[in-house]
């Protein structure tokens, strides 16, 4: 079933059609929330009450087209609001992330395993505005306007954004030696994916 009409028979109130429809979402948001916010049990209670607030709603969707960008604006919001009542500053941290219980979906393309995890280092670094657009570009694989109509902010800012990401990124390969990384080089996207999706599977 195309994604549109089932999200139009869950408008209509369809619990099993919400099911297939929260199932298809759950995973993805599940590890976007927790790249985020680096805590496992905080993340789940935000997909959560994301789901919930989707469900009571989605009747006020008028573009089932747009279903992906209004919920990944419900469950970024949340997630900010999550961590500001907690008082504490998300970001990534080091911990291994096996305990989630996820597979991972993405063979390690990386064959220098240090450059692999200072490219991960030098995105934990980030601020979360900055970090937040590098795990919706790369991990969600979102467009630029697609994020910028999640963040609720310009299509220019969330390229500004991404642009001091990718500099403040070179800038700390850089200082641990790794002068030839071209961040806006070719494969850049799959590479910096990659290395997202492995610690948040």
């Amino acid at each position: 079933m195309e994604e549109i009409n089932l999200i139009k028979i869950c408008q209509s109130g369809h619990i099993a059609a919400f099911e297939l429809l929260l199932k298809k979402y759950e995973h993805k948001a599940m590890q976007t929330a927790y790249l985020i916010t680096r805590q496992k049990e905080l993340s789940e209670d935000i997909v959560q009450e994301a789901f919930i607030q989707c469900y009571n709603q989605l009747h006020t969707l008028r573009q089932p087209e747009y279903f992906r960008t209004w919920f990944y604006r419900i469950l970024i919001r949340l997630s900010y609001r999550m961590v500001k009542k907690e008082k504490w500053k998300a970001f990534f941290s080091q911990k291994p992330v096996s305990d989630i219980g996820y597979s991972p979906r993405f063979e390690e393309k990386v064959a220098a395993k240090e450059m692999y995890q200072s490219l991960y280092e030098s995105v934990n670094s980030l601020s979360e505005k900055l970090r937040t657009v590098v795990v919706l570009f790369y991990f969600n694989e979102m467009t630029t306007k697609e994020i910028a109509d999640v963040l609720s902010v310009s299509e220019g800012t969330v390229k500004s954004r991404l642009h001091h990401a990718r500099k403040r990124i070179q800038q700390t390969l850089q200082g641990k030696g790794y002068v030839s990384f071209e961040p806006l080089g070719k494969g850049e996207q799959t590479y910096v994916g990659n290395t997202v999706t492995e610690h948040a599977e």
